[in-house]
């Protein structure tokens, strides 16, 4: 008992000098990949289905983020299938000029989705895009708003 006591108060002095001799972190290096990709800037948009039969919405008609990664988490309450899709183009939607860039799968109605929230993220460039549940007939019936990234 006595030797490992004993080893351990021997072991200190060498402990604090390798801590202070180097090995920690040094602010001036340049951090991993892994440590810069964690610190990038990831904007998250919440959007929530306001529809009521025949009347499609969201709670929101205008979103804004920052250029990069944009995640979106949309929440469906209602028992009615929708998505939420982020497409390019002047006009709204699925136009000629059109491109679809991604978004969530269709939550609600029979998807069996029990919590009702889905998630999909982006990359996005500075411009203007469209937001709209791309299920037939409910962009065309006003579930759809701009997205302005900058």
């Amino acid at each position: 008992m006595r030797a490992r006591a004993w080893l351990c108060v021997a072991a200190l002095p060498v402990v604090a000098l390798t801590g202070a001799c180097g090995g920690g972190e040094d602010s001036s290096e340049p951090a991993s990949a892994a440590e810069s990709k964690a610190a990038e800037h990831v904007t998250v948009l919440k959007i929530t289905d306001t529809s009521t039969p025949g009347n499609w919405s969201w709670d929101k008609k205008r979103l804004t983020a920052k250029a990069g990664k944009v995640t979106l988490v949309f929440h469906n309450p209602s028992d009615l299938g929708h998505n939420v899709r982020i497409q390019t183009g002047e006009k709204c939607c699925f136009g000629r000029d059109s491109k679809d860039l991604g978004g969530t799968q269709v939550i609600g109605g029979l998807s069996n989705d029990a919590n009702k929230t889905a998630r999909a993220t982006l990359e996005l460039k500075p411009g203007r895009y469209w937001f709209l549940c791309a299920i037939p007939g409910h962009w065309q019936a006003g579930q759809r708003g701009s997205l302005v990234v900058n």
